[in-house]
């Protein structure tokens, strides 16, 4: 992951860690807890399809029910993504084959510091947070009418930047449905870089 990107969404960790301390003392503290799947995926691999992702977690927010908010979010993640077997048969090109194996999954665990906005029914928020990635990928085998060929891949893991952006709508006073957008991976620059859409829901406890 290049350094620009490593440290833009920094801004918003500032921001976040900023409003915490200006937080007047008697602001309202809510802790949530949510549960979020969605397709995932990862653009910058060429033989990786996106097949799922899953989240859960909880949320510790501080702020008014209609205004400027903080909090802080601890998730667990799981990620599946299958082979592209089109994509493995025309690097060796093959016009036909067949693909075992291939696979990747990459779990995470982190802190996220959060900022949004919420009019009452609609808000908006958005994060930045450090995750440990632990991904493992599975050898592909490939057979095709030249010969067999197998890839050579190793598990890695690495802490790294989690950061995106939602928005969410409160169908009842203790309950909201929720859309974000994600990005994230090790630092380690070999590693997947995740990125997707979620949908969840989220609820006061």
């Amino acid at each position: 992951m290049r350094a620009s990107s490593r440290h833009l969404p920094a801004v918003l960790l500032f921001l976040s860690l900023a409003l915490l301390v200006a937080a007047p003392a008697r602001a309202q503290y809510q802790r949530l807890g949510f549960v979020s799947a969605g397709v995932g995926g990862a653009p910058q691999e060429a033989y990786l399809d996106a097949q799922f992702t899953i989240a859960a977690g909880f949320i510790a927010r501080f702020g008014p029910p209609v205004g400027v908010s903080v909090g802080v979010r601890s998730i667990t993640a799981y990620s599946r993504l299958r082979p592209d077997e089109s994509a493995l048969l025309d690097s060796l090109g093959a016009a036909s084959g067949e693909v075992e194996g291939g696979s990747a999954t990459v779990s995470e665990v982190g802190l996220d510091l959060m900022a949004g906005y919420d009019t009452g029914a609609l808000g908006g928020y958005g994060w930045y947070g450090i995750h440990y990635y632990n991904e493992s990928r599975s050898d592909a085998v490939i057979t095709t009418p030249g010969g067999t060929f197998q890839s050579d891949v190793r598990n890695r893991a690495d802490l790294g930047p989690s950061y995106g952006a939602g928005v969410q709508w409160r169908i009842v006073p203790r309950a909201a449905v929720f859309a974000e957008w994600f990005r994230g991976g090790g630092f380690d620059d070999r590693m997947i870089r995740l990125e997707g859409l979620r949908l969840g829901v989220n609820g006061v406890f």
